[in-house]
This record gives C-alpha cells, structure tokens and sequence, in this order.
C-alpha cells in the first residue's frame, strides 16, 4: 500500500482548493507574488514548520505579508450537526498535537507567527470556496486574550478522522472584529466596507453545468443566491430563482452567468 503523503485524503483536497484561494489573492491584492511554503503540503520551510505559515503574498511595491490557511468541507459548512453553534459554522484552532498520547506537543495555536489567516469552505464540487474568511491573526489573538481564552470562546475538541490532535472549535462570526476581507461566495466585502477595491463580484472559474440559483442564508446572517446545480452548494435551500435575479433589500446580487 502506497503511503506517500499524496495519498493523504486532506492532502488531495488542499492542492483540489488551492488554486481558488490562488485566484482570490490574485483578486484582493493584484499583481501580487504568492509563494507556498510547503512543498507537498509538508512543512519543510522553517517559517511553515516553526511558525505556522503557509503563504508569502509579495505585493508590487515590494512589501510582503504572510497567511496560514485551512480549507474545510462543504460539509462543515452546511451541516448544523457539523457545528457548535448553528446555523455558524466553526473556525477550527488547533491546540495539542498528539493530545493524551506521550507525544504530545504543543500545536499551531501556540506557534502562530502569520499575519493573516485564510479560511475557506469548499462548495459541494471543489469548484469554488462557497464562502471564506480572510482575518488578521492579531486581532484574532487580541480577541482571544481579552476574552481569557481560547476555552472562554471555542469549544475543546478531538480530531478522531486525522491523528489525535486538539483543537478548539470557534464560531467564525465571533472573530468579525478580526475580519479583513469576506465573501459569502457571491461578493467580497471588507471591514470596515470599502467599495473602492471591490466594484464587482470575485471572478469565478468556469462551470460547466446549467445555472440554477436557490436563495439561501449565508453564515454572517445576510440572505445571498448560490447555484444549485449538479453538486454545488445546496443548504438552507428555498424556492429556486433566475439567474441574474435582481437583488432585494438585505440581499446580496450575483452576476449573470
């Protein structure tokens, strides 16, 4: 039996995401340089191995920050058994590696070097990310100290399907303070709002199925549209709309197909 980490389950699915959060860089910071610091998802970079950092953004004038990232199933993003607090789906800290074991060690929370976090959930054909958040990690630890803790905002957990890992399971809409960017997957916003970097929505990778549009309730409590069609997003579904339907009060307007 093979057992190259290629054959990894979650590995397979980063490099399946991985161009999108690519494509979403490329649309918040343009003409901007992104280098992975992984080589295989394995953390052989010392900023990814000692300091829990996945990306270096490199922007025209030269200055440079860097991002962790995690991309997570549709699932966890649609099914209210999947989170702590629903219909909000949870950012996942993790806290101790090998938790209980005699190898335990301590884990990302605790070498968390980045700037900002990238957190993505996948729609239901890796076609896109059906929504994610883009957060500034100070921010995000000033909360959690203020708070008196990761056990004061999260719920502590065990990761049964990967290793033995802890981690603390947050609903993502208690971070917003931290928030830089945000997309319910049909548009970017940006806190505090600014439309001059976002006229329009985020260019979409092409699809290949017929349009389909369901209203549905997007994790930050607004009402958005998402495509229905052959395995893409389908939770909190309700009546079926046209492509392109204009948006109403509290909604959010996608492009025509």
């Amino acid at each position: 039996m093979a057992n190259s980490f290629d054959d990894l389950t979650t590995e397979k699915f980063r490099k399946r995401m991985r161009p999108h959060a690519l494509r979403i860089y490329a649309f918040l910071y343009p003409n901007s340089k992104t280098e992975d610091l992984r080589e295989d998802g394995v953390k052989v970079h010392v900023l990814d191995k000692e300091y829990g950092i996945d990306t270096k953004t490199t922007l025209p004038s030269g200055m440079s920050f860097t991002i962790q990232e995690k991309y997570r199933d549709n699932d966890f993003l649609c099914d209210p058994r999947k989170q702590i607090s629903p219909p909000v789906p949870d950012f996942t800290q993790e806290y101790m590696n090998a938790a209980g074991t005699p190898t335990e060690s301590q884990g990302e929370w605790f070498h968390l070097a980045a700037q900002m976090y990238f957190y993505g959930w996948a729609n239901g054909n890796l076609s896109d990310f059906a929504a994610w958040v883009l957060f500034d990690i100070t921010r995000y630890k000033m909360l959690v100290e203020a708070a008196g803790g990761l056990e004061r905002v999260g719920t502590l957990k065990q990761n049964c399907r990967h290793g033995k890992a802890s981690f603390y399971a947050i609903p993502i809409t208690s971070l917003r303070p931290a928030w830089i960017y945000w997309s319910d997957g049909t548009r970017v916003f940006t806190n505090p709002p600014d439309a001059r970097f976002h006229p329009g929505p985020v260019p979409s990778p092409p699809i290949e199925h017929v349009h389909k549009w369901r209203k549905i309730k997007t994790f930050d409590g607004y009402i958005a549209f998402s495509c229905s069609g052959p395995k893409s997003l389908d939770c909190y579904g309700q009546e079926d709309l046209p492509c392109g339907k204009v948006a109403t009060e509290n909604e959010h307007l996608i492009p025509n197909p």
